[in-house]
């Protein structure tokens, strides 16, 4: 995005999303585009999948392993958000979709 500054020139303005809703707005996750969901350590949501893919199995586990929302705490409810994704997705090998049971 580029704005006129006071000299008559322009200057840029770079803006990151740090709660970007790549995989909310209908992009699919498994696209080939990562999210970056921490901006502080540069971990992605593919880092995220990864990490439960190798057995990291609680949201504590991977704030200590990767340094996630242990920095400004901006991106934990989207990191919590796609952790609770790829659980799911792990818990789904076959990436099956999962439905309610009647009670």
């Amino acid at each position: 995005m580029a704005a006129a500054d006071g000299a008559g020139g322009l200057s840029f303005l770079i803006g990151v999303d740090n709660h970007s809703r790549l995989h909310l707005n209908g992009v699919d996750p498994h696209s080939g585009h990562a999210m970056y969901v921490c901006i502080c350590n540069a971990l992605t949501d593919r880092d995220i999948h990864a990490a439960v893919a190798d057995g990291t199995d609680s949201f504590a586990s991977l704030r200590d392993a990767t340094g996630c929302s242990n920095c400004c705490g901006n991106c934990e409810d989207v990191a919590r958000s796609v952790f609770d994704e790829a659980v799911t997705a792990r818990s789904r090998p076959l990436g099956l979709p999962s439905f309610a049971h009647a009670a």
